[in-house]
C-alpha cells in the first residue's frame, strides 16, 4: 500500500519538488515510530527502518519523504516550544518587535547556530538597532559585538 503512494507521490513530485510540504502520512508514522526508539533519525537509518517493516520499491521517493518528515518534525517541535513559551508569559521578539525596544533591556530565551556547534541565549540583553537597520541582541553594557537577531531562532523576551 506504501509502494502505491509513494509511486504516485513520485510522479507528482517531479513536477513541482516542494521542499515545503507534509511527508505522507503513513511515513511520518514510522518517522515516529523509529524516533521513539531512542536513536538518533539518520536519513538512511529511517529509510532502512521502513524498508525492513514494509517492503518498498521506489527507495529514492522514500528517501526524499524521510527527509521532509524531519522538516516536519522540527516544525512540530518549534511549534509546541512557542505555544509553551507564550503561555509561560514570553513574547516573541522579531525585527519589527525589535526596533520598537531599541535599547531597552529584557531576558532573552534563543536558540543559535555557530559554524560547528549550537547555542542557547539565556540572559539579560539590550537590543540594539545600527544605522543600516539590522537589529542585534548585546549584553547591556557592550558597545559591540551582538547577536544578529535574524540569525537566531525561536527568540522571546520578557522585559527586564
Amino acid at each position: 500500500m506504501l509502494n502505491d503512494k509513494l509511486k504516485l507521490w513520485a510522479t507528482e513530485w517531479e513536477c513541482n519538488k516542494d521542499y515545503k510540504q507534509d511527508a505522507l502520512p503513513e511515513v511520518y508514522t514510522y518517522y515516529k515510530q523509529y524516533i521513539e526508539t531512542g536513536k538518533f533519525p539518520y536519513l538512511n537509518s529511517v529509510v532502512d527502518f521502513i524498508a525492513n517493516t514494509e517492503p518498498v520499491n521506489n527507495l529514492e521517493a522514500l528517501k526524499t519523504q524521510v527527509y521532509l518528515c524531519s522538516s516536519q518534525f522540527k516544525q512540530e517541535q518549534d511549534n509546541a516550544h512557542k505555544v509553551k513559551m507564550l503561555a509561560d508569559g514570553w513574547l516573541e521578539l522579531n525585527h519589527e518587535v525589535a526596533v520598537k525596544l531599541n535599547h531597552k533591556k529584557m531576558q532573552i530565551s534563543a536558540d543559535g547556530q555557530g559554524a560547528i556547534s549550537s547555542f542557547k541565549l539565556s540572559d539579560i540583553f539590550k537590543v540594539f538597532v545600527n544605522d543600516k537597520g539590522y537589529t542585534y541582541l548585546m549584553k547591556p553594557r557592550a558597545t559591540r559585538k551582538g547577536y544578529l537577531i535574524s540569525n537566531l531562532k525561536n527568540v522571546f523576551y520578557k522585559l527586564a
